[in-house]
């Protein structure tokens, strides 16, 4: 949150998955840094509800199989827009 001026130093296409019950960055600093950077050309932001930190690392605490596909397929997504 406190990052976000740094922001305008972005210059490739870059993801955010955020965790909505992240128990390492809460609710109170998610808002700031989505609106923050809802407008940067090159950030996109998703948010996945009711899942924790680490939510697509396989076999680890908090996974969640339907979102860590998700932010998968998104994240492949974005790599095959941004190699085209």
């Amino acid at each position: 949150n406190e990052r976000l001026d740094a922001a305008e130093n972005i210059t490739a296409p870059t993801i955010l998955h955020i965790a909505e019950e992240d128990e390492f960055v809460d609710k109170a600093a998610q808002t700031p840094i989505t609106h923050g950077l809802a407008r940067h050309p090159h950030v996109t932001c998703y948010s996945y509800p009711a899942v924790n930190h680490a939510f697509p690392r396989n076999n680890g605490v908090h996974y969640d199989d339907s979102a860590a596909k998700l932010a998968h397929e998104r994240t492949a997504a974005s790599f095959s827009a941004a190699l085209r």
